[in-house]
C-alpha cells in the first residue's frame, strides 16, 4: 500500500552521486528527500532502470519504501499559499 503513494521503490544515494539523482528527479518531476546525508527517491520499476544506468559504477541502495518514507512525503513542507 505505500508502494502505491510512493512508488515501487527507494534509491538512497549518498555523497557525489546525489547530484546525478537529484537532476533525474527534477527532470521527470518526482519528489525527492534529502536525510542527513542520503537522497531518498521513490521510483517505479521504469525509473529504477533509467536512473540505474545514469549511476552506472556508483554505489547505492535500492529497498522498498517503508513508514519512514510516507511521514516524509506527508510532512513535506508547501510553499506558502495566498
Amino acid at each position: 500500500m505505500i508502494g502505491n503513494l510512493l512508488g515501487e521503490h527507494v534509491v538512497v544515494v549518498k555523497g557525489e552521486a546525489r547530484a546525478v539523482a537529484r537532476a533525474f528527479a527534477n527532470a521527470r518531476s518526482l519528489s525527492s528527500e534529502d536525510v542527513l546525508d542520503e537522497l531518498r527517491l521513490p521510483l517505479s520499476a521504469r525509473d529504477l532502470a533509467t536512473l540505474s544506468e545514469r549511476l552506472n559504477g556508483v554505489e547505492f541502495e535500492i529497498r522498498k519504501p517503508n513508514l519512514e518514507d510516507l511521514f516524509l512525503r506527508l510532512s513535506e513542507k508547501k510553499g506558502p499559499t495566498s
